[in-house]
Formats: structure tokens, sequence, C-alpha cells
């Protein structure tokens, strides 16, 4: 759908923002949906997150974040790459 409305608008590049522990998941799946097309992906962090980067070890939630997108990673790269 992004990606329909994306080249019907003639759309050259586009910014994704999303939560921190989730850019590089959504910068593989948006490259690969516009593998083909002349779309530059740009993906960057929101800034209303907690999420820090220096420590996020420190708290359960983004522990569990960080262990859980790990695991979509894993599952992505078996299934799409």
């Amino acid at each position: 759908m992004v990606r329909d409305i994306s080249l019907k608008r003639e759309v050259t590049s586009l910014i994704i923002i999303t939560s921190p522990t989730h850019t590089r998941r959504a910068w593989l799946t948006f490259n690969k949906v516009f593998e083909k097309d002349n779309v530059r992906i740009s993906v960057v962090p929101t800034l209303y997150s907690d999420f820090r980067p220096d420590n996020w070890w420190k708290t359960d939630k983004y522990l569990q974040d960080v262990i859980l997108e790990y695991q979509k990673l894993f599952y992505y790269y078996i299934k799409y790459l």
C-alpha cells in the first residue's frame, strides 16, 4: 500500500519514523519493498521514547523489547533474505 501510493505520487524518498528498537527491521522491510524502485529510504527513531541505547539493559521493559526485536530480526532474515 505504501509502495503503491509512493510510486503513484512519484515519491523519491521516504522518512520512516518508528520506535528505537524497530529501526533496523523497519529499514530492512522498507528497503525490501522498494528494492526495485528508485526510492531512498531513511529510518529514524522517534524522539518521544524513553529508550536509551546506552542503558536499555537496565530496565525490564527495554530488555524484553530488545530481545524480542532480535528474535523478530532472526525470523525476518530466515523468511525474507
